[in-house]
C-alpha cells in the first residue's frame, strides 16, 4: 500500500482512516516484512531516514517543505490524531526497508548481536556503533529487526544509516573465515579483562543475550571479561558493548 506522490489529500481527522490504520500496522514486524516498509517518528530521525514514501504531519514546517521538494507525499492530520499515533507527537514517516548482504560490507571493524531481543538495547548498541565508527553490524538469528520503531528511536536513526545485515550463525562464521576476521566474545568465565588484551583489526565483537550470553558455538572466539566489583554479575548488554567498543577505538588510535 504505497501512497501516490504529490497528490493532495484532505485533512485526516479519524484514526479509522485506512492510511492511518496502515501506518499503525507497521509497528508489527509481520506487517513490516509483508509490505517491506517501516515507520519512523521524529524530525531528526526522518531527516536521517533517506527517501520516504510518505510523511504524516500536523503543522507546516521546514521539514514538511523539504520532504515535499523531494517528492514525498505529505499528508496533514489533526494535532489530536498525531498525538494518538506518535509517541512524541512528532511527524511520522513511512520508508522502504533496505536489505543488505554480507558481501556488501566493507571495512575491518564489525559487531555481531546474537539473539539480542530488546529493541531498545539493539538501538542503543547501534547508536554506539555509529559513535565509534563500526563498519558493519550483523544481527545474527535476530529476535528483533533494526526497523522496529523502538530500535530506530533509541538509535537516533543510526539503525537506518549503519550497514546492518540480518544473517544466520553459519553465515556469520563463513563471513569471519572468508575475511580472516578475529572474533572476540565477552564471557564471565574469561580470565582476561577487556583492557588487557590487544584487539587489532580486522575484528568482530560478538554480544549475546543478557541472561543467557552467547551460544556455545560462539565461544570459540577469544574470551574477554568485564570486571564486576559489586553484587551484580552482569551489565546491560548495550552498556557492556559500549565499554568494549570504545576500548577497541582507543587501542586502534581512534582509527585515524
Amino acid at each position: 500500500m504505497l501512497l501516490r506522490k504529490m497528490e493532495r489529500y484532505p485533512l485526516i481527522t479519524s484514526r479509522s482512516n485506512p492510511k492511518i490504520k496502515f501506518l499503525e500496522s507497521l509497528r508489527k514486524s509481520r506487517e513490516r516484512k509483508k509490505s517491506n516498509l517501516f515507520l519512523v517518528e521524529g524530525e531528526r530521525e526522518i531527516e536521517r531516514a533517506g527517501k520516504l514514501e510518505s510523511l504524516f504531519y500536523a503543522e507546516a514546517s521546514p521539514l514538511v517543505d523539504d520532504q515535499e521538494q523531494k517528492g514525498v507525499e505529505c499528508i496533514q492530520i489533526t494535532p489530536y490524531l498525531l498525538e494518538k499515533i506518535s509517541l512524541r507527537s512528532e511527524p511520522v514517516g513511512i520508508g522502504k526497508m533496505q536489505k543488505k548482504s554480507l558481501d556488501s560490507l566493507k571495512g575491518s571493524f564489525f559487531v555481531a548481536l546474537v539473539g539480542v531481543e530488546k529493541p531498545g538495547n539493539v538501538g542503543a548498541i547501534l547508536r554506539t556503533c555509529d559513535g565509534v565508527g563500526v563498519d558493519g553490524v550483523l544481527l545474527v538469528d535476530p529476535l528483533v529487526d533494526h526497523y522496529h520503531p523502538n530500535t530506530i528511536r533509541s538509535s537516533l536513526a543510526a539503525s537506518l544509516t549503519l550497514p546492518v545485515v540480518l544473517c544466520s550463525t553459519d553465515e556469520a562464521f563463513a563471513f569471519l573465515e572468508e575475511r580472516k576476521i578475529s572474533l572476540f566474545v565477552t564471557s564471565p568465565a574469561a580470565k582476561t579483562s577487556y583492557g588487557d588484551i590487544k584487539m587489532e583489526e580486522p575484528l568482530m565483537i560478538a554480544m549475546g543475550q543478557e541472561d543467557k550470553g552467547l551460544p556455545d558455538h560462539w565461544m570459540k572466539g577469544t574470551k574477554i571479561s568485564l570486571p564486576m566489583k559489586g553484587i551484580c554479575d552482569s551489565l546491560n548488554v548495550s552498556v557492556a558493548t559500549g565499554i568494549v567498543l570504545y576500548e577497541v577505538l582507543r587501542q586502534n588510535g581512534h582509527r585515524k
